[in-house]
């Protein structure tokens, strides 16, 4: 059962929800069950931490949670992930440059964990990281800088790819696409024992953080800048703006 105040109002506040523990409302974090949020992001902006923040606390408020990894379990998810590990970008073959066979196959493993994973019934909070703004935002980047394709005609041809395959399958209810400064990106990189960004490395980043706020104007999505936010105050900031978003759309 979650804790709930005897008060006349049920506002939503922010302050009211926090890791360390403080109480809420239950009428409102109830907005959050049954629901998929994605959340979304360059490199080393935070989403694994927040995933774990916001499982921490809805365990405390005995709210059931699942999630759905970057990369499934499967034999494609694996290879995925091997490769991610081997290089900073996920690539097929970096050497001669292989944009649409690198959609396919992580397009693929999407559509695999929704098959698989993402169908949920009852009262479960449902939390994934990344999900397909990524695949938009980082394919659609790599398409144009590959194939020499306007940005905006590579946007229009993943979505016409998602329109296709995804109409029988669950998408998530809300995008939570979390920015931050690219030197700031780099910092954090370092921090986890990878190399400094090289320039083309830096220079994809920032491109791919710019579409990532552009097309989430096309899907249910809330964008936070985290750069001057601590881990607890971006936990905040998802969840009052996810029960906000949720609440005033009806979802």
């Amino acid at each position: 059962m979650l804790h709930s105040h005897n008060q006349e109002s049920s506002t939503w506040n922010p302050h009211l929800i926090t890791p360390s523990g403080t109480g809420c409302y239950r009428e409102d974090f109830s907005q959050l069950e049954n629901k998929w949020i994605a959340i979304e992001g360059i490199d080393a902006v935070g989403k694994s931490t927040q995933i774990a923040a916001i499982q921490k606390l809805c365990q405390r408020f005995e709210v059931v949670t699942a999630t759905i990894p970057e990369f499934s379990s499967s034999p494609v998810g694996r290879t995925l992930q091997h490769i991610v590990q081997e290089r900073r970008f996920y690539s097929l073959d970096p050497e001669q440059g292989t944009p649409i066979s690198d959609l396919i196959t992580i397009f693929g493993d999407l559509v695999y964990s929704l098959e698989i994973l993402a169908p949920s019934a009852g009262k479960t909070v449902l939390l994934s990281d990344r999900g397909l703004l990524s695949i938009v935002a980082y394919q659609a980047q790599r398409l144009s800088e590959k194939s020499r394709l306007p940005v905006e005609e590579a946007i229009g041809a993943i979505k016409s790819l998602a329109d296709l395959v995804l109409s029988q399958l669950r998408t998530p209810d809300l995008n939570v696409v979390l920015t931050l400064p690219i030197e700031m990106i780099g910092k954090r990189l370092q921090h986890r024992g990878e190399p400094p960004l090289s320039k083309v490395q830096r220079d994809f980043l920032i491109k791919t953080q710019d579409l990532f706020v552009h097309v989430s104007e096309e899907f249910p999505t809330v964008v936070i800048d985290v750069s001057d936010l601590s881990i607890e105050e971006v936990t905040q900031e998802i969840l009052a703006k996810s029960i906000t978003y949720l609440t005033k759309n009806k979802l």
